[in-house]
């Protein structure tokens, strides 16, 4: 099952620097503004607050939630990031 990371970043953040390049090889992950998850298939997706940052999905197999979620722990641009499954 796959699990969609809810993202939220600073202004200032850079959405590409959110995964490293080996986690997205290895693990397929997926970087999607709110319009690319939606054209990718996706439907009713929270509408993100943009008190909270700017929002942005991240989809990857469950099996590797945990390295996503590490990268995400660690990343300064991330204000808040919750998971979903799908």
């Amino acid at each position: 099952m796959p699990m969609l990371f809810e993202v939220f970043l600073e202004a200032a953040t850079i959405p590409e620097s959110l995964l490293s390049e080996e986690t997205i090889q290895e693990t397929g992950a997926k970087l999607l503004s709110p319009e690319a998850a939606v054209t990718a298939g996706l439907s009713g997706l929270p509408t993100g607050d943009p008190s909270k940052g700017v929002q942005y999905f991240v989809m990857v197999a469950a099996e590797h939630e945990r390295w996503v979620q590490r990268q995400l722990d660690h990343h300064a641009g991330v204000r808040h990031y919750q998971a979903h499954s799908i």
